[in-house]
């Protein structure tokens, strides 16, 4: 016959003992390695959140720039308009490859005109002139002061340009042309924050690091003449 082996109750006893001791040993590092996985998550969730924040700020300062530069474009033609006289003096870009002369931020190609002498009073030419350095102070941010500080108001690296086509000008009824009908065509340019499609719109290009960060508006317009019959 064979023998069975009788495990006395005191020594069972100490070895559900033991088991529940092992046990016990195991289970804080599982609740750590939990601790540590969870923690993983919440930083890389962190570090999306922080990406995307600053996606945000830099897409409200695309937009807030683009609208100063609408609201400065419509404001430059207005300008011209009220300058009619003295339209040749605004008609300072001449290279429309590289959009240059211009006005605003200092660059390779800035240049503010000065000197009017498109009309026969002195007034009118003066007024031209005081215009031209307004709108280069308003590019630059001059006009707008914060906490004593100048050149807060503008868009970043804010430039303009003003060019005038001849080849568009107008006929009278003579068929002769008249001077001064053609189109103007005035472009804003600024620093954009991230690469886009470059701007076919010309004015002070290469000025922007990359062509793909500058940033232009444009408005062709025309301006009756109402001397030319």
């Amino acid at each position: 016959m064979k023998k069975v082996a009788v495990i006395p109750a005191k020594a069972g006893i100490q070895r559900l003992q033991t088991l529940n001791y092992k046990y016990d040993k195991v289970e804080p590092g599982f609740s750590l390695l939990e601790v540590l996985i969870t923690m993983l998550i919440v930083s890389i969730g962190l570090l999306g959140l922080a990406a995307l924040m600053a996606r945000v700020h830099a897409s409200e300062l695309e937009s807030y720039q683009r609208s100063q530069a609408l609201i400065l474009l419509s404001d430059i033609t207005e300008r011209l308009n009220v300058n009619r006289t003295t339209l040749t003096c605004f008609r300072f870009t001449t290279n429309l490859t590289s959009g240059t002369p211009f006005i605003g931020t200092d660059g390779s190609g800035w240049a503010l005109p000065t000197g009017c002498a498109a009309s026969s009073y002195a007034s009118i030419n003066t007024r031209a002139d005081t215009t031209l350095s307004t709108l280069n102070s308003q590019l630059r941010g001059e006009l707008e002061i914060k906490g004593g500080s100048s050149k807060t108001g503008g868009m970043i690296g804010a430039r303009a340009c003003i060019s005038y086509d001849a080849t568009t000008q107008l006929t009278d009824s003579t068929g002769a042309t008249i001077d001064g009908s053609g189109t103007y065509t005035v472009t804003i340019s600024w620093q954009g924050m991230t690469d886009t499609t470059a701007p076919t719109a010309v004015c002070a290009n290469g000025l922007y690091g990359s062509e793909t960060k500058r940033r232009a508006v444009s408005k062709t317009v025309r301006f009756a003449n109402l001397t030319s019959s």
